[in-house]
């Protein structure tokens, strides 16, 4: 039996200070230096771009805002959006994100984790963003779900960490209608 393509396989990513864990479900993890990871990380989305067709000539599909505290993280999620043919808007926490929103510069999407350090977790910020820019789709993503999915804003997605690059593919294509 042959194992499933990568894409298809969660990868959980830990950074501190100084290292960058990689692990799969059921897996051994390894690490490397966060100069190390990043090389590595745009291997990997090669390898988990290569089948898919190419982004729509003419420009980005949509544009997506990543907010995440974890630069890794982000880094992962950008490059795999960009990849897949998406502009990337990235934020360090909600703060930053409501500025980028506030430039007026044309967002489809919203990608936030909830669980972030400052005055506004990410549900909070998915429902403001709700509320004031209401064409802006929401996909919410974290290491430990909300209590109830009742509590994402109307509309609101939510994908559990650590996730296949796949599905938050996925999502996005659908939300973003691109």
């Amino acid at each position: 039996m042959r194992p499933p393509p990568p894409h298809d396989q969660p990868l959980g990513v830990t950074a501190t200070e100084g290292e960058v864990v990689f692990h799969g479900r059921g897996q051994l993890g390894f690490s490397m230096t966060p100069d190390a990871a990043r090389i590595t990380l745009r291997h990997l989305a090669d390898a988990l771009m290569s089948s898919r067709p190419p982004p729509p000539s003419g420009g980005a599909r949509a544009v997506v805002l990543l907010v995440d505290d974890d630069p890794m993280v982000r880094e992962i999620g950008a490059v795999l959006q960009e990849d897949a043919g998406y502009a990337v808007i990235a934020a360090e926490g909600a703060k930053a994100a409501l500025l980028a929103l506030e430039a007026g510069d044309e967002i489809h999407l919203l990608f936030t984790d909830i669980q972030m350090p400052g005055e506004l977790d990410g549900l909070q910020l998915a429902r403001l963003v709700r509320d004031r820019w209401p064409n802006i789709r929401l996909l919410v993503t974290s290491g430990r779900p909300p209590r109830s999915l009742d509590s994402l804003p109307p509309g609101g997605r939510f994908v559990a960490k650590p996730y296949a690059a796949a599905e938050v593919l996925r999502h996005v294509e659908e939300l973003t209608g691109a």
